[in-house]
């Protein structure tokens, strides 16, 4: 890279540019700040209200200005700007720059900003009666946003000797962000994250103005949007885990992810809460916990992924926030759930109690299945919840931050799991008014029946599909109990086709009579066919590792794997982010190339580092997950140092080693001195043979690498270091040619869990699109006709006729 010096001097559209980002970002703290205070103040001077919806707008259009002059800064290659030049590189795609605006800490909080002032600016559109407590919470959020930006900015520019210049390149991308599940996930989720102040703000502002008569039917479609598009995130982020992650899951309960999935789970049971606020005028004051809990959940989860608590826990990075921004947004996390639950506690309940008619509960109708699924769930968020904030925990008892394994959330999250499916199979089927278990068992007849030959159809074809049906293994529960995985994924599966049939069935019955509800049957068919693929790719799952060597074919689950060699030969292949390594497979029914990514960075120490990725053959039925590791050069972790007449087989029973000493050829101390050692190798081959080696590797004072000896055709031997006082001296035995370990993996049915996802968000928008709210028409104006005119005729007839 040039001097600093020779850089050309930043553009002044540039610098423009930068500035007018600041400007957006001080603007849109203003104009929240002006919002919040005008609608306070408009109970008593009218006008300030128009003032704050302006400003609202305002601070929302300068939340999009900023982040649209952040992507030209990443689109032109600014690196003069720090977080430019963190994140951005002159050499990757357009596509690549892009997700540089969102790919760090700054970004990311003004993608978030963006996407939570989009939805509370449309949103408060329709938001009626509540508008002026709606935009007051969510102007404060906003607020607080913009003064984090406004502390810790992604506009911040570094002088080089009091000027201002333009590095040729810039810092880029992390490895493992460069797929193209970074420039549509993060976007995804964020929209997601930024629906979620919808629903607060909402019964903040049904509580404030002690109004709860209509704010369910108003939440309704933005909750379901909200948890469609969050869902849609979660299912993203699950699918750029398994393309890249290489250990052929799509989650692993990691704390950064849980931060996702609790607010996703809180949102849901909110949903079932207002259906039942909808239809029997009960569970206003739960209804009114549930709109809040998403939001305040994922504040306080984004203060533990950007606080550092969650640095050694989690496959997710961020840079810890500066103090001032930290404490901004601690600060809201905190005084915002004491003030909203606060709240509650002394008005939402009062409110609630008095508009709920006082009704005899059934022991058995709809609304008890929906207490029950809302409970689960609730449940299960909240066990996730205290998950995900074990690390935290410790931390505050200064005790070393432990992350909870996937073991123990499947250990426990699995008595949620179970009935949550049981209530969304059966509450179809459940009337509004009370029945007897007697009658609806005989509603349910027909679709358990089908439901235990759907089970029992997808595990026989599993058993014939996959390449060795006999799947080992054991699911560990507590109380030290031990199932076998077929048999439970069996059960599991049924309780899938249960749901599945179920609403299928009753979608059919409903659809033409109701066609309001056919998002909702389309929903929870999504999500029991999600479910289902994710049992059976890992339940059904086949594995094989191996280690090949070039020139070698080595045989794994029905497949012939030979070498076939890199996609970038040539010198400086293995530094180019696009080689690949080629490996053919060769099947009885079919056959392909695998290319799995290998490449290597330097690290801090200047240390080669390499990035691996996955390659996916995907099929109709099954897919071959092919994962490839870093492949070993050496046959021993590390050197091993050796006395002379010392005979060492560290861990290798095939190959003995004997040093007997060196020599010095060349003064000693000196540039071009060469050290010289004598070893004996033995060495049993392929055939079960012995082989005796004489051997001489040496290392030279001023050349960068040692001079290897071969031990045969397979092996070589390295001299790494010497210690004049006691003539020992440190060796490694290398392989002749590099060994690729794999793991080759057979995943059965992937194909529904992308089905799934689909038909989930799907008919969360189904759903969301019925359940709007429609524009109230403006009454049409009625022209009265020549003859009707009596002149003699009152002119209030006229005006009444008119609809004036």
């Amino acid at each position: 890279m040039d001097s600093p010096h020779h850089w050309p001097p930043v553009p002044s559209w540039a610098l423009f540019t930068g500035d007018a980002g600041r400007i957006f970002i001080w603007v849109a703290l203003i104009s929240f700040l002006a919002s919040a205070l005008s609608w306070i103040y408009a109970s008593k001077h009218p006008l300030l209200s128009q003032i704050g919806k302006a400003s609202f707008f305002i601070g929302t259009f300068s939340f999009f200005g900023a982040i649209f002059c952040l992507g030209s800064l990443f689109v032109h290659n600014q690196f003069e700007y720090n977080y430019v030049f963190q994140h951005g590189d002159a050499s990757t795609s357009l596509r690549y720059k892009i997700a540089g605006i969102w790919s760090g800490q700054q970004g990311s909080f003004l993608l978030w900003a963006c996407t939570s002032s989009l939805f509370a600016s449309l949103a408060s559109l329709g938001s009626g009666q509540y508008r002026r407590y709606f935009t007051i919470f969510c102007s404060v959020f906003l607020a607080s946003l913009a003064g984090i930006l406004a502390y810790e900015t992604p506009y911040a520019i570094t002088a080089i000797s009091g000027k201002f210049v333009v590095p040729p390149v810039g810092a880029g991308l992390t490895p493992s962000l460069q797929n193209y599940w970074v420039v549509i996930h993060p976007p995804t989720i964020f929209s997601g994250f930024g629906s979620l102040i919808v629903a607060a703000a909402y019964g903040f502002s049904a509580m404030m103005t002690k109004d709860l008569s209509d704010f369910g039917r108003r939440l309704r479609p933005w909750a379901i949007l909200s948890a469609s598009i969050l869902g849609l995130g979660l299912c993203f982020g699950g699918f750029w885990a398994y393309e890249t992650l290489g250990w052929g899951g799509f989650w692993a309960w990691d704390p950064v992810e849980n931060v996702s999935f609790v607010p996703w789970i809180f949102e849901l049971a909110l949903i079932h809460g207002l259906i039942v606020q909808s239809a029997k005028k009960q569970w206003f004051g739960p209804n009114l916990i549930l709109a809040g809990l998403p939001f305040f959940i994922f504040c306080y989860g984004t203060f533990l992924t950007r606080s550092g608590f969650l640095a050694n826990a989690s496959v997710h990075s961020f840079a810890q926030m500066t103090h001032v921004a930290l404490w901004i947004l601690a600060g809201f996390v905190l005084a915002g759930t004491i003030t909203y639950f606060s709240i509650y506690s002394f008005r939402g309940r009062k409110l609630a109690r008095e508009i709920e008619p006082k009704i005899e509960l059934n022991p058995l109708d709809r609304q008890r299945v929906y207490g029950l699924g809302v409970i689960f769930l609730g449940a299960l968020a909240s066990a996730t919840a205290i998950g995900m904030s074990v690390p935290f925990i410790l931390d505050l008892m200064h005790r070393n931050p432990k992350v909870v394994g996937p073991h123990n959330y499947n250990e426990v999250i699995v008595w949620f799991f179970i009935p949550i499916l049981i209530a969304m199979g059966v509450a179809p089927f459940v009337s509004w008014r009370t029945m007897s278990a007697k009658a609806l068992l005989a509603r349910l007849g027909n679709v358990l029946a089908l439901s235990l030959g759907a089970a029992g159809f997808i595990v026989l074809a599993c058993h014939l599909i996959v390449y060795n049906p006999a799947s080992p293994g054991t699911i560990s529960f507590p109380l030290h109990l031990q199932v076998p995985v077929i048999p439970w994924a069996t059960f599991l599966l049924t309780l899938c086709a249960f749901v599945a049939i179920s609403n299928i069935w009753r979608m059919a019955e409903s659809v033409q009579r109701s066609p309001v509800s056919l998002g909702g049957f389309i929903a929870h068919i999504g999500i029991a066919t999600l479910m289902a693929g994710l049992i059976i790719s890992t339940a059904f799952q086949e594995k094989q590792s191996i280690l090949l060597e070039e020139g070698d074919t080595v045989s794994a689950l029905g497949y012939k794997i030979s070498y076939v060699g890199m996609s970038h030969p040539e010198q400086f292949g293995l530094l180019n982010r696009d080689n690949k390594v080629l490996f053919r497979l060769t099947g009885a029914s079919n056959s392909f190339t695998a290319r799995p990514g290998l490449y290597y960075v330097r690290d801090d120490n200047g240390k080669p580092t390499p990035q691996l990725w996955p390659h996916l053959q995907h099929f109709p039925f099954y897919d071959i997950y092919f994962t490839l590791f870093a492949p070993q050069f050496d046959v021993w972790p590390q050197p091993v140092s050796f006395l002379p007449g010392q005979t060492i087989d560290p861990g290798q029973k095939d190959i003995q080693v004997t040093y007997h000493g060196f020599q010095m050829i060349g003064p000693p101390a000196s540039a071009g001195t060469r050290f010289v050692a004598d070893a004996t190798v033995r060495y049993l081959d392929g055939n079960k043979d012995w082989h005796t080696y004489e051997v001489h590797p040496s290392i030279t004072i001023g050349q960068d690498s040692p001079t290897f000896s071969l031990i045969g055709k397979d092996l070589s031997i390295s001299l790494e270091g010497i210690n004049p006082q006691n003539n020992a001296a440190d060796l490694q035995v290398h392989f002749a040619a590099p060994i690729y370990p794999i793991d080759l993996f057979y995943k059965p049915m992937v194909i529904l869990v992308w089905i799934g996802a689909v038909l989930t968000f799907l008919g969360g928008l189904i759903a969301a699109f019925y359940r709007r709210i429609p524009k109230q028409k403006k009454p049409k104006l009625k022209l009265p006709v020549e003859e009707d005119l009596d002149p003699g005729a009152d002119q209030a007839k006229i005006l009444v006729g008119t609809g004036v």
